[in-house]
């Protein structure tokens, strides 16, 4: 998933990935970083939403992607990277608790 603010959506790759998590088979869901300000209310209500939609189905949640490298595929060039991260982390957790042990 790809989350920009700026365009008020965001990009799921591959779409629709709840449908490859079958049986056993849980999703290793990645949410990159595209905001280019410093403004993280929706980044966080999109990872809250995260954690809802595909709480049945995630085995693991990635916030950002390569947060340290500015290049090609990498959240680093995101001026509130590092704190979108930490805070992303806070409000995910907070959001797991808050849902119970199911999600």
């Amino acid at each position: 998933m790809r989350f920009d603010d700026t365009h008020r959506g965001h990009v799921q790759a591959p779409p629709s990935p709840w449908r490859h998590a079958r049986g056993n088979r849980r999703l290793d869901l990645v949410v990159c970083l595209r905001e280019p300000g410093d403004v993280l209310s929706g980044w966080l209500t999109f990872l809250r939403g995260q954690i809802r939609t595909h709480g049945d189905v995630r085995a693991t949640l990635q916030l950002g992607e390569e947060g340290n490298h500015a290049g090609t595929g990498g959240d680093g060039g995101q001026p509130a990277v590092r704190r979108a991260i930490v805070e992303g982390v806070l409000a995910a957790r907070a959001e797991v608790d808050r849902l119970g042990p199911t999600c």
